[in-house]
């Protein structure tokens, strides 16, 4: 389903802050069992935002919240619980996605089909895989060929791809004989299956590779900017990190290097800020180039709620506008400020600190989520690392593959790279490092999921 797709992995993080007061109320109401409630040894369950449980840990696993539920998976089947704690859908499929506008896939006895918040069955299990609707539209797949279905199951576009994308910017990517094009929502080709690479359509512009060089595409399918970089990123807020010659810069909508190519590494702009590296330093970028936070970390996130996660040595803290420590640096690993805390990681356990850097969640869990967390953002954070564009995010989870063989959908993936899988084959494929070493984007309303007592390798070492 679709990193979350079939099991589509995702960086320039945006939490709804605007939320969090709102999903604290609603989390407090529930709040009537304390902080040492006893857990269930390797159980998730969910908690508030002082730290008293909403859900006893009783669960192998709970994903992140997306449209107001998260996904639990328990006795080899997956379920759906609110931010409440209220199970509304007792596990008993196989495998499941997030709710994506409304609908979430699901399958059961090996087809796919969609049910809504209820978990009431709208569109019946026919399909052989199913992914997350995406502007009014569902990727799904018979006999290994991809199509799309409006929210009544009727097929928009045959089953005619090996491999498509979800829709962004009314176009979605799809793949022919080794070979990238576009479609409409009607399906019609607007960009035959012709070129060596592609991304999604972003502020009206999709990078596209042809003769080994990437340029921009128009939604009429012409080049708004001819083929001539070796590497590209999406547009954001009018400008794309594009490499040339081994080093980064940033072009304009009208292919204009309005940011000269200097940089080893480059994100994408956010709030007028982007995030790059210079030498052996990581510092932050204004659109016009200059740096408003000299390159002197050693690692360095995007700013998210006013504040960029940033390591000195082995330690994380945080920095505010200015680039001086407003957390200084004393964790081991981190996540980006999200509805008004951060997961910090001390002596290997998680627990939550406020922007002043007064701790609100005790250190005390193998395995956190954040508290508000973008699903479909632009970027996916990393905790240990640097926020790169994530792979395609399988709706179902992630999974990286160490030795077994989880059940492949498309495409199949190799021993130890990102894939997409079903995740419903073995408690290890559900409870896997990768969900954490991919950070991806999740709306968490007010709620975090984590495992009291999971026993997992964490977040992994540069």
């Amino acid at each position: 389903m679709t990193p979350p797709s079939s099991l589509r992995l995702a960086a320039a993080l945006c939490a709804a802050a605007c939320l969090a007061a709102a999903a604290q109320a609603r989390a407090q109401e529930d709040l009537s069992l304390p902080p040492s409630a006893p857990a269930k040894t390797n159980a998730w369950g969910l908690v508030g935002r002082d730290g008293t449980w909403v859900a006893t840990p009783r669960y192998s696993y709970i994903a992140g919240f997306s449209e107001g539920f998260a996904r639990i998976f328990l006795k080899g089947k997956w379920g759906f619980i609110s931010r409440r704690g209220v199970v509304v859908s007792e596990p008993r499929f196989s495998d499941a996605d997030d709710f994506h506008e409304g609908l979430a896939a699901a399958v059961i006895d090996g087809k796919t089909g969609y049910v809504n918040t209820d978990g009431d069955w709208v569109i019946l299990p026919a399909f052989d895989s199913g992914w997350g609707f995406s502007e009014g539209l569902a990727r799904v797949s018979q006999n290994r060929r991809m199509g799309f279905v409006d929210k009544r199951g009727k097929t928009v576009v045959p089953f005619r791809y090996p491999y498509a994308s979800h829709f962004s910017g009314g176009m979605a990517r799809v793949r022919q004989k080794e070979k990238w094009g576009f479609i409409d929502a009607a399906g019609n080709e607007v960009v035959l299956p012709s070129m060596e690479g592609a991304d999604d359509f972003s502020e009206g512009l999709a990078g596209a590779r042809l003769n080994g060089f990437w340029g921009f595409l128009n939604p009429e399918g012409k080049w708004a900017i001819g083929p001539r970089f070796d590497s590209q990123r999406a547009f954001s807020e009018g400008l794309a990190a594009v490499r040339e010659g081994g080093r980064w810069g940033y072009v304009n909508r009208n292919g204009i290097m309005v940011i000269e190519p200097a940089f080893s590494q480059a994100a994408d702009f956010s709030g007028g800020r982007a995030v790059a590296k210079l030498g052996d330093g990581w510092g932050i970028l204004n659109t016009r180039g200059a740096w408003t936070v000299d390159p002197k970390f050693d690692m360095l996130l995007p700013y998210s709620e006013g504040r960029a996660a940033a390591r000195e040595g082995d330690l994380w803290g945080f920095i505010d506008g200015s680039g001086a420590w407003a957390v200084k640096p004393a964790y081991e690993k981190v996540f980006p400020f999200a509805g008004g805390l951060a997961g910090v990681m001390l002596n290997g356990k998680w627990g939550f600190i406020d922007p002043s850097g007064k701790t609100v969640i005790k250190p005390a869990y193998s395995e956190v989520w954040n508290f508000q967390w973008a699903r479909r953002g632009k970027s996916a954070g990393r905790c240990d690392g640097w926020p790169w564009r994530a792979p395609p995010i399988p709706s179902s989870g992630l999974a990286r593959r160490q030795g077994g063989k989880p059940r492949s959908r498309t495409p199949p993936a190799k021993a130890g790279e990102w894939g997409l899988g079903r995740l419903a084959r073995s408690r290890l494929a559900v409870i896997v490092p990768m969900v954490i070493r991919a950070i991806i984007a999740k709306s968490f309303g007010g709620i975090a999921a984590y495992s009291r007592l999971l026993r997992l390798p964490g977040l992994p070492e540069r």
